[in-house]
């Protein structure tokens, strides 16, 4: 489990009371989430690491996932998971590796499957 001890906010410079970034802290210190807001304090990206590696990435729209989401494994080299959302619902393929490692590839549309390869 993991143990997180010290988070530091960053405010916007030109608008005092809204948050810019967020940053969360492991107890050795090192980095494990950065949460980047746009200019009215809305989220706008996700990023989550492990031992100074990235091994999470999702642009945001407000409260919803908007853009390219990306899982890396343990070690941040490999990519295990892709998709993209619009307004929180996924479109386009989906790509995914399994433990064991098997690869398949989901097409959705606005949030529903269509296909799997």
């Amino acid at each position: 489990k993991e143990v997180r001890v010290s988070n530091e906010t960053i405010y916007n410079s030109r608008k005092p009371n809204v948050v810019s970034k967020e940053n969360d802290y492991r107890l050795d210190k090192s980095l494990f989430r950065t949460i980047t807001y746009d200019e009215d304090g809305k989220k706008i990206f996700v990023q989550i690491f492990n031992k100074g590696k990235l091994t999470y990435s999702c642009q945001y729209k407000g409260k919803k996932k908007h853009g390219i989401e990306l899982e890396y494994d343990e070690e941040g080299e490999k990519l295990i998971h892709r998709a993209i959302y619009i307004d929180g619902k996924k479109n386009g393929k989906e790509y995914c590796v399994c433990k064991k490692g098997k690869e398949t590839i989901t097409e959705y549309k606005n949030g529903k499957r269509i296909r799997n390869k």
